[in-house]
């Protein structure tokens, strides 16, 4: 339990710094004999709609590659950027993303020829907060990482890449190309009343709500996405706000579960 408290907050101290990552030129044979890409689920969404990714991590060579821990968003190791057209990339955080713990990880090792394939979706950014920073900072912050709530804010052309840190180097995929839409009908609906409160997209994108599953405010979170799907069940959001429901419902009943039986669900040695 310690042990787990110590990464966490290790890993919270490193979300709130800013991360140097040099986007490197693609290079021909690889980088360590590896390949990185990342694909799309879909060429084009709506504003809200879930972007999900596949990212995969592929060694080109005859003998086996070993790395240092998963190569995925999870641990960190794995990192995406995002520009808005042809402007700048700027790192993206998604909930959760380089929270694991990564201490005494196993070796994870890709046999030759072989592959190893992650999956992630995109909608809530966790926003840095600067209020209480320097200007100067906060013009650093800014050129670095996204600022806004939500990774896509605008209709439009977007690029992403991702990038694989090894030890001091790095590795970055093609950039990938996809269109987020203007909402329109039920879209606009769902877009507008999840713009207004951020974490419904968190909600939306992690199954559970920011604070304890059984606060008010969650329940309020849950009632709000439910009824979102009720209203306008034919937008392209509900599949995600669906999915979001299901875990969430899940999660209560584990919780309730456990507190049955007198155990604390989260307490680990």
């Amino acid at each position: 339990m310690k042990r787990n408290i110590i990464c966490a907050l290790l890993a919270l101290a490193l979300m709130g710094s800013i991360v140097d990552i040099v986007l490197a030129a693609p290079l021909k044979d690889g980088f360590d004999g590896l390949a990185l890409t990342l694909q799309s689920s879909q060429p084009s969404y709506v504003l809200g709609e879930l972007v999900k990714l596949k990212i995969k991590v592929a060694n080109k060579t005859g003998q086996a590659v070993s790395l240092s821990g998963a190569p995925d968003v999870w641990t960190g190791a794995v990192k995406v950027f995002i520009a808005s057209g042809e402007g700048p990339f700027k790192e993206y955080f998604g909930p959760g993303w380089g929270l694991r713990c990564v201490m005494a990880a196993p070796q994870v090792e890709i046999s030759p020829g072989g592959s190893i394939e992650t999956a992630a979706a995109v909608l809530y950014n966790h926003r840095m907060e600067t209020r209480q920073l320097s200007e100067m900072y906060v013009r650093e912050i800014n050129r670095k990482r996204l600022g806004t709530d939500y990774a896509f804010v605008r209709p439009g052309v977007y690029r992403l890449k991702a990038v694989l840190q090894k030890e001091d180097r790095t590795l970055e995929s093609e950039a990938l190309e996809i269109e987020i839409r203007e909402p329109q009908g039920a879209d606009r609906s769902i877009w507008e009343v999840l713009r207004e409160d951020p974490e419904l997209g968190f909600f939306v994108q992690t199954g559970s709500p920011k604070s304890s599953p059984e606060t008010p405010r969650s329940q309020q979170l849950k009632a709000t996405l439910e009824r979102l799907v009720g209203s306008f069940p034919e937008g392209r959001q509900v599949e995600g706000i669906l999915a979001s429901l299901a875990e969430y419902h899940a999660l209560l009943e584990s919780l309730r579960a456990s507190q049955m039986q007198g155990v604390e669900p989260f307490d680990e040695e």
